[in-house]
């Protein structure tokens, strides 16, 4: 699989490197937005700009983890081949345009500079006007060439992420059979409150069936509403008394009682045991969040506990 994930960096190499070094660096850090002459409603869009191509890159990256995850290395293979035979074109008209922004400053200069009218404008200068008259047109040449290839740069990367992206959809129902890649995407908040039955799910109010409540200074709360919410199958066994939350990555099996469970079949002690209180299995709520890879925040003063991906 890291063998994949290094093949599949390959296939974005040149957009990253654009983002980074040519925009970013190039623009920014070395020569600086200030130097470049934008004016600021421009440097704004820039800005802007930029940050939605940064998002564009991280949801395609992880859309392209999770279907490298559920296919097996000859599928993924397939599926990476088939990916950058399909982008090619638009890959192709990224470079491009990057070549002509490091390789055309060259030449323009050397038309702009050499041509008669300019010949004959600088031979009537001393050496000391000579030299100030070369900074300001550099100054003002660079400012209208780089402007211009920014902007176009950044116009051909947006055009760029939406092909890969259309792309990525057909290829993904293609060799998977359905899109659970933008699930991958989606962004969980849930808000609750000891001794409060009801929570906050993506900012939709919900009424819990037992309250959250504290033993040995550990929260528990409902098992079905915390797995769900946190978007696993929950599977209850009534024989056995377990519970099993299941995701694409992780398999979590708690027995009501025991303070020892399974993550992906290995043995985990838990701070804190599953139990049944008014009638309502109630399961540790950090060591579920965390495990299912989310974040717990508690908050003192409210008595509140947020959980967020």
């Amino acid at each position: 699989m890291e063998t994949m994930k290094m093949r599949r960096t390959s296939i974005l190499i040149v957009v990253l490197a654009l983002l980074m070094s040519l925009i970013t660096a190039g623009c920014e850090d070395y020569y600086g937005l200030d130097e470049l002459g934008l004016e600021e409603g421009l440097k704004a869009e820039y800005e802007r700009k930029m940050q939605e191509l940064e998002t564009a890159f991280e949801i395609i990256d992880k859309r392209m983890d999770y279907v490298l995850s559920v296919l097996n290395v000859e599928e993924g293979k397939l599926f990476q081949q088939e990916l950058e035979e399909r982008i090619e074109e638009a890959s192709n008209k990224v470079e491009a345009i990057f070549m002509k922004i490091t390789d055309g400053w060259e030449d323009i200069w050397n038309l702009y500079f050499e041509s008669p009218e300019m010949q004959e404008k600088m031979e009537s200068m001393d050496e000391e006007e000579y030299l100030e008259f070369i900074v300001l047109e550099m100054e003002k040449m660079y400012t209208e060439i780089m402007t211009e290839a920014f902007l176009e740069m950044i116009d051909e990367l947006d055009r760029f992420f939406v092909v890969f992206s259309g792309v990525l959809d057909e290829l993904e129902l293609k060799y998977t059979g359905d899109l659970k890649s933008y699930d991958m995407l989606k962004k969980v908040k849930i808000y609750l409150q000891l001794d409060n039955v009801y929570a906050t799910v993506n900012e939709e109010s919900v009424m819990l069936d037992q309250h959250p409540v504290t033993r040995n200074d550990r929260t528990l709360v409902p098992l079905r509403f915390l797995g769900e919410s946190l978007g696993a199958e929950v599977v209850w066994e009534e024989q056995t008394k377990t519970v099993t939350y299941i995701t694409e990555e992780v398999e979590i099996m708690l027995q009501i009682g025991s303070d020892i469970g399974l993550v992906n079949g290995i043995a985990v002690k838990l701070d804190a045991a599953p139990q049944i209180i008014n009638g309502r299995t109630m399961v540790p709520l950090r060591f579920i969040s965390e495990t299912l890879g989310y974040e717990v925040i508690w908050e003192k003063e409210t008595r509140g506990i947020y959980i967020e991906n």
